[in-house]
């Protein structure tokens, strides 16, 4: 697939927003893309004139433009999507329940998307997780699940070229292992992930299945132990949720 480039450059510069960078000056955006200072300042200009971003002139940065919000709305009306019922306050009570980083992604092709995190509103310490489109899908415990529910050519295609990399000594890199991985899965119905991205951080996640597809995942991130001792107990709380409270949009 061929990309155009001033387009894509365009969505590199949207995708420099996030928890950690709400506010970005012209020269952040140039560093950060590795990008010449007069290309990025026309991007830039052009995405302020259709207002997906905003220039504070007081302070001279730019942000995410207010746009995104009605595009936001549409989303969440759209006909063939999944509703869920309550997910911001369930997603809480699991975070404060069992003290874990909760996670609500939707699966777009291999992407995983995060949609909402809650975490634990009584600990003193708590697991902050930055977004990453790095992460091969063998390390993470949603992203076994796309594996899970993929096409048979993808799967195959995938497992014949797994990763070598490890990301922690933990980390799956071949066939077999992660075989017998996607078989656990279809034992118990949900997946985990433990030291795998990370020595000491583990999740377990399941899905969210519309018509056969893995259409979201709802996840648990947390310390390993916190994980291994919970891990069947938060994923039937994730199993029950989504049975009562999953609905699909029909026309």
């Amino acid at each position: 697939m061929k990309l155009i480039q001033s387009i894509q450059r365009a969505f590199e510069i949207i995708e420099c927003f996030n928890e950690d960078n709400e506010e970005l000056r012209l020269n952040d955006i140039s560093t950060m893309l590795n990008l010449n200072i007069n290309t990025t300042r026309g991007i830039v200009n052009t995405l302020v004139y259709f207002s997906y971003l905003e220039h504070d002139q007081e302070k001279n940065v730019y942000k995410l433009g207010y746009i995104f919000l009605p595009k936001s709305k549409l989303l969440k009306n759209r006909s063939d999507d999944i509703l869920i019922d309550n997910i911001e306050r369930f997603l809480k009570e699991i975070s404060n329940k069992y003290n874990v980083n909760a996670r609500f992604h939707k699966i777009s092709g291999n992407n995983i998307i995060k949609i909402l995190s809650e975490e634990p509103d009584e600990s003193r310490y708590f697991l902050y997780i930055k977004d990453s489109k790095d992460l091969p899908l063998n390390a993470t415990s949603s992203g076994k699940l796309i594996l899970k529910y993929s096409n048979k050519e993808f799967l195959e295609n995938y497992l014949n070229n797994i990763p070598k990399d490890k990301i922690s000594e933990n980390t799956i890199t071949t066939k077999s292992k992660l075989i017998e991985e996607l078989k656990k899965i279809e034992d118990i119905g949900y997946s985990t992930e433990i030291d795998e991205v990370a020595i000491g951080i583990s999740s377990v996640a399941v899905p969210v299945v519309k018509y056969g597809r893995l259409a979201a995942t709802i996840s648990a991130t947390a310390p390993t132990k916190t994980i291994k001792e919970n891990s069947s107990k938060i994923a039937n709380d994730f199993i029950n949720f989504i049975e009562n409270n999953i609905k699909i949009k029909t026309i």
